[in-house]
């Protein structure tokens, strides 16, 4: 019976006992969580669609029980849920009119009905930020903001980051001020800091390869920097979590 989630309810399947190990991790590795959460903040929605087709590509092949399928539908829809609140609270109420959206996934009966809900609910996500971001903040901060959040590891000063937008260095330190309520600087090492915790809590990476990866060269400054945002050591930060087990490879 639970088949028919993956070719349709109108077939007739051969039973056979389902393995019931834990499939989760499989089709919806740390990799791809970090690459969606990474193209959610970028607001990249043909990234998002790749990642969210990827992971159900996966479902369709592995063909494991309809509950470790919905599990990773929900799992998907956190990753989306995680990036609202950059929006505030209430931004996305009105996607969740006729009902809570977990409540929508939890009631997937087909795979084809999660891939057509996923490329909905990913349409209207971006047409709702976007349209949030550009109330939200004037033109140039939007677009620094998006560069520095996928080339966070470059270094760019301020003076770069004018000439970007085609505006002063003052002036361009004023509207991060008066808009994002802390220097361009404060800014740049809290998108650092944010990319280096998730690492510290999701690999194993050693601290000097997450600092280079997310673009301090010298580790001790790496340290001080993170100990002032985060109130701890990056090893007093990983030593709140279970040891991690994941080696994949940095994004690029």
């Amino acid at each position: 019976m639970e088949q028919y989630f993956f070719a349709g309810k109108e077939r007739i399947f051969a039973f056979a006992e389902p393995e019931r190990a834990d499939y989760a991790a499989i089709l919806f590795p740390k990799e791809d969580e970090r690459r969606l959460k990474f193209e959610i903040e970028r607001m990249d929605e043909d990234g998002m669609r790749h990642i969210v087709s990827r992971v159900l590509d996966r479902m369709e092949e592995a063909r494991q029980p309809i509950e470790t399928n919905i599990r990773v539908c929900l799992e998907l829809l956190h990753c989306f849920q995680a990036g609202f609140k950059m929006f505030g609270e209430d931004a996305f109420q009105q996607l969740e009119k006729e009902m809570p959206m977990y409540k929508r996934v939890i009631r997937f009966e087909e795979l084809a009905e999660a891939r057509l809900w996923f490329e909905q609910f990913i349409a209207a996500y971006s047409s709702r930020a976007r349209d949030i971001w550009g109330k939200t903040h004037r033109e140039e901060i939007q677009k620094l903001i998006l560069y520095i959040k996928s080339n966070y590891a470059i270094d760019l000063s301020l003076k770069q980051a004018a000439e970007m937008v085609n505006v002063s260095e003052g002036y361009l330190s004023h509207l991060f001020k008066k808009e994002l309520h802390k220097s361009f600087t404060e800014y740049v090492n809290q998108i650092r800091v944010d990319k280096a915790a998730e690492l510290l809590h999701e690999t194993n990476w050693p601290h000097y390869k997450i600092a280079e990866q997310v673009g301090y060269e010298n580790i001790n400054y790496f340290g001080r920097v993170f100990k002032k945002l985060k109130g701890m050591s990056p090893k007093q930060y990983r030593a709140q979590f279970p040891k991690a087990s994941d080696s994949s490879v940095p994004l690029e």
